[in-house]
Protein backbone atom coordinates (compact mmCIF):
# COMPACT_ATOMS: atom_id res chain seq x y z
CA UNK A 1 0.00 0.00 0.00
CA UNK A 2 1.27 3.43 -0.62
CA UNK A 3 0.72 6.31 1.80
CA UNK A 4 -1.63 5.87 4.90
CA UNK A 5 -2.25 2.13 5.39
CA UNK A 6 -3.77 0.04 7.92
CA UNK A 7 -0.16 -1.75 8.30
CA UNK A 8 1.04 1.37 9.62
CA UNK A 9 -1.63 1.95 12.59
CA UNK A 10 -3.31 5.20 10.91
CA UNK A 11 -6.17 3.45 10.27
CA UNK A 12 -8.19 1.36 13.02
CA UNK A 13 -8.46 -2.29 12.11
CA UNK A 14 -12.00 -2.43 12.39
CA UNK A 15 -11.58 -0.23 9.02
CA UNK A 16 -10.16 -2.12 6.73
CA UNK A 17 -11.51 -4.60 4.08
CA UNK A 18 -12.10 -8.16 5.65
CA UNK A 19 -10.54 -11.26 3.01
CA UNK A 20 -12.98 -11.12 0.17
CA UNK A 21 -13.05 -14.92 0.52
CA UNK A 22 -15.48 -15.20 3.43
CA UNK A 23 -18.96 -16.11 3.29
CA UNK A 24 -21.69 -16.97 5.98
CA UNK A 25 -21.76 -19.62 7.92
CA UNK A 26 -25.88 -19.77 9.03
CA UNK A 27 -25.68 -18.36 12.58
CA UNK A 28 -28.60 -17.19 13.92
CA UNK A 29 -28.28 -13.42 14.44
CA UNK A 30 -29.83 -12.95 18.22
CA UNK A 31 -32.06 -10.41 18.62
CA UNK A 32 -29.78 -8.42 21.30
CA UNK A 33 -26.78 -8.36 18.87
CA UNK A 34 -29.11 -7.26 15.78
CA UNK A 35 -30.44 -4.08 17.94
CA UNK A 36 -27.05 -3.29 18.73
CA UNK A 37 -26.20 -2.86 15.32
CA UNK A 38 -29.23 -0.71 14.75
CA UNK A 39 -28.39 1.31 17.94
CA UNK A 40 -25.37 2.15 16.29
CA UNK A 41 -27.18 3.64 13.00
CA UNK A 42 -29.80 5.77 15.31
CA UNK A 43 -27.36 7.65 16.89
CA UNK A 44 -25.79 8.93 13.39
CA UNK A 45 -25.64 12.76 12.85
CA UNK A 46 -28.25 14.04 10.48
CA UNK A 47 -28.82 17.72 8.60
CA UNK A 48 -31.42 19.48 11.67
CA UNK A 49 -31.46 15.74 13.26
CA UNK A 50 -33.94 14.68 10.56
CA UNK A 51 -32.79 11.18 10.72
CA UNK A 52 -33.90 10.64 7.35
CA UNK A 53 -33.03 6.63 7.67
CA UNK A 54 -35.19 3.92 8.19
CA UNK A 55 -34.57 -0.13 8.28
CA UNK A 56 -36.61 -3.25 7.71
CA UNK A 57 -35.24 -6.04 9.61
CA UNK A 58 -35.50 -9.81 8.67
CA UNK A 59 -34.02 -12.55 10.95
CA UNK A 60 -33.12 -15.89 8.48
CA UNK A 61 -36.61 -17.95 8.35
CA UNK A 62 -39.28 -15.40 9.18
CA UNK A 63 -41.25 -14.40 6.59
CA UNK A 64 -39.57 -10.58 6.32
CA UNK A 65 -36.05 -12.50 5.23
CA UNK A 66 -38.07 -14.38 2.91
CA UNK A 67 -39.66 -11.85 1.01
CA UNK A 68 -36.18 -9.89 1.06
CA UNK A 69 -34.21 -12.55 -0.01
CA UNK A 70 -36.60 -13.24 -2.58
CA UNK A 71 -36.55 -9.87 -4.06
CA UNK A 72 -32.79 -10.29 -4.44
CA UNK A 73 -30.67 -11.13 -7.94
CA UNK A 74 -30.10 -14.63 -8.18
CA UNK A 75 -26.29 -13.45 -7.29
CA UNK A 76 -27.13 -11.90 -4.49
CA UNK A 77 -29.67 -14.28 -3.20
CA UNK A 78 -26.41 -16.73 -3.06
CA UNK A 79 -24.46 -14.24 -1.32
CA UNK A 80 -27.33 -13.99 1.70
CA UNK A 81 -29.06 -17.38 2.01
CA UNK A 82 -27.19 -18.12 4.55
CA UNK A 83 -27.09 -14.40 6.42
CA UNK A 84 -28.74 -14.54 10.11
CA UNK A 85 -30.46 -11.19 9.00
CA UNK A 86 -31.29 -9.06 6.35
CA UNK A 87 -31.39 -5.16 6.77
CA UNK A 88 -33.22 -3.67 4.56
CA UNK A 89 -31.85 0.47 4.90
CA UNK A 90 -34.43 2.89 3.23
CA UNK A 91 -33.82 6.66 2.73
CA UNK A 92 -36.59 9.31 3.32
CA UNK A 93 -36.74 11.40 -0.28
CA UNK A 94 -39.60 13.95 0.60
CA UNK A 95 -40.36 15.49 3.88
CA UNK A 96 -43.80 15.52 5.41
CA UNK A 97 -44.45 18.83 3.23
CA UNK A 98 -43.84 17.37 0.49
CA UNK A 99 -40.83 18.84 -0.27
CA UNK A 100 -37.40 16.65 -1.69
CA UNK A 101 -34.65 16.26 0.90
CA UNK A 102 -31.77 16.61 -0.56
CA UNK A 103 -28.38 14.94 0.80
CA UNK A 104 -30.41 11.96 2.15
CA UNK A 105 -28.17 9.18 0.40
CA UNK A 106 -25.43 10.45 1.82
CA UNK A 107 -26.44 10.44 5.33
CA UNK A 108 -28.08 7.12 4.60
CA UNK A 109 -24.57 6.00 4.08
CA UNK A 110 -23.59 6.99 7.23
CA UNK A 111 -25.85 5.08 9.18
CA UNK A 112 -24.95 2.41 6.85
CA UNK A 113 -21.34 2.61 7.74
CA UNK A 114 -22.04 2.89 11.57
CA UNK A 115 -23.98 -0.41 11.59
CA UNK A 116 -21.00 -1.82 9.58
CA UNK A 117 -18.57 -0.94 12.13
CA UNK A 118 -20.67 -1.98 15.03
CA UNK A 119 -21.11 -5.73 13.05
CA UNK A 120 -17.21 -5.35 12.78
CA UNK A 121 -16.77 -4.83 16.07
CA UNK A 122 -18.97 -7.61 18.02
CA UNK A 123 -17.69 -10.24 15.91
CA UNK A 124 -20.59 -10.30 12.68
CA UNK A 125 -20.03 -9.33 9.14
CA UNK A 126 -21.91 -7.46 6.51
CA UNK A 127 -22.41 -6.94 2.92
CA UNK A 128 -24.02 -4.80 1.09
CA UNK A 129 -26.30 -5.80 -1.71
CA UNK A 130 -27.26 -3.18 -4.20
CA UNK A 131 -29.06 -5.91 -6.50
CA UNK A 132 -32.78 -5.77 -5.82
CA UNK A 133 -36.09 -5.46 -7.02
CA UNK A 134 -37.06 -1.84 -5.17
CA UNK A 135 -40.72 -2.27 -6.09
CA UNK A 136 -41.49 -5.78 -4.56
CA UNK A 137 -40.30 -4.53 -1.17
CA UNK A 138 -42.12 -1.73 -1.28
CA UNK A 139 -45.33 -3.52 -2.25
CA UNK A 140 -44.44 -5.89 0.09
CA UNK A 141 -43.57 -3.78 3.51
CA UNK A 142 -45.80 -1.09 2.72
CA UNK A 143 -42.76 1.69 2.28
CA UNK A 144 -44.30 5.00 2.51
CA UNK A 145 -44.19 7.00 -0.91
CA UNK A 146 -41.79 9.43 1.22
CA UNK A 147 -38.98 6.62 1.62
CA UNK A 148 -37.22 4.30 -1.00
CA UNK A 149 -35.32 1.01 -0.77
CA UNK A 150 -31.56 1.90 -1.05
CA UNK A 151 -29.21 -1.51 -0.26
CA UNK A 152 -30.04 -4.56 1.35
CA UNK A 153 -27.61 -5.31 3.91
CA UNK A 154 -26.66 -9.03 4.72
CA UNK A 155 -25.37 -9.95 8.14
CA UNK A 156 -24.17 -12.72 9.93
CA UNK A 157 -21.07 -14.86 10.92
CA UNK A 158 -18.55 -15.28 8.26
CA UNK A 159 -16.11 -18.05 7.65
CA UNK A 160 -13.51 -19.04 4.62
CA UNK A 161 -14.74 -20.76 1.92
CA UNK A 162 -12.83 -22.96 0.67
CA UNK A 163 -14.13 -23.17 -3.13
CA UNK A 164 -12.87 -19.51 -3.87
CA UNK A 165 -9.47 -17.99 -4.88
CA UNK A 166 -8.30 -15.25 -2.44
CA UNK A 167 -9.04 -11.85 -4.13
CA UNK A 168 -6.35 -9.04 -3.28
CA UNK A 169 -7.81 -6.02 -2.09
CA UNK A 170 -6.45 -3.03 -3.58
CA UNK A 171 -7.46 0.69 -3.39
CA UNK A 172 -6.30 3.85 -5.65
CA UNK A 173 -3.20 5.44 -3.94
CA UNK A 174 -3.94 8.85 -1.93
CA UNK A 175 -2.32 10.20 -4.46
CA UNK A 176 -5.23 9.91 -6.86
CA UNK A 177 -7.92 10.71 -4.62
CA UNK A 178 -6.79 13.54 -2.86
CA UNK A 179 -5.64 16.95 -4.39
CA UNK A 180 -4.74 20.49 -3.32
CA UNK A 181 -5.36 23.88 -4.82
CA UNK A 182 -7.05 22.26 -8.12
CA UNK A 183 -8.30 19.12 -9.42
CA UNK A 184 -5.34 16.42 -9.70
CA UNK A 185 -3.37 18.72 -8.19
CA UNK A 186 -1.34 16.01 -5.65
CA UNK A 187 -1.99 17.10 -2.16
CA UNK A 188 1.69 18.00 -0.14
CA UNK A 189 0.38 16.16 2.48
CA UNK A 190 3.23 13.61 4.62
CA UNK A 191 2.27 9.85 3.46
CA UNK A 192 0.42 10.82 0.34
CA UNK A 193 2.61 9.11 -2.08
Amino acid sequence: MNGLSATNGVVHPLLTPPASTQIFDGSALPWTRLAGLLEAARWTASSWNRQPWRFVVGRNGDRTFQEMHGALTPANRTIAGDAGALVLALRQVRGVDGAPLIGTEYELGLAVARLSVQARATGWHTVQLGGFRRRALVAAFEVPAEFEPFVVLAVGRATADPSRTPVPRSRLPLADIVFTGSWGAPSDGEGLS
